[in-house]
């Protein structure tokens, strides 16, 4: 398999061959605004990679919910009490 890293400006996300980004390409993406995002996924190939990112996204996306739903349950009872007291 393959391992594949992403850059990303604004919108827009780049895909690459871990083994063919050259040091070149790496400086001028960089100087051209992009970041690389801190992951590596290992594919079949570069339509797998996207998907995998794109799986990893909307999981990461689904667990922000779920902790801002906590939060803001937490935070409700928390006030009662507090009120209650």
């Amino acid at each position: 398999m393959t391992i594949w890293v992403f850059y990303s400006k604004d919108i827009a996300i780049n895909v690459y061959n871990k083994t063919q980004l050259s040091d070149t390409l790496r400086q001028k993406l960089i100087s051209d605004g992009f970041q690389k995002i801190d992951l590596e996924i290992s594919a079949a190939d570069e339509g797998k990679a996207i998907d995998l990112l794109l799986e990893n996204y909307r999981a990461n996306t689904e667990a922000l919910k779920e902790f801002g739903k906590d939060v803001t349950f937490s935070s409700l009872i928390f006030n009662l009490l507090r009120q209650g007291s």
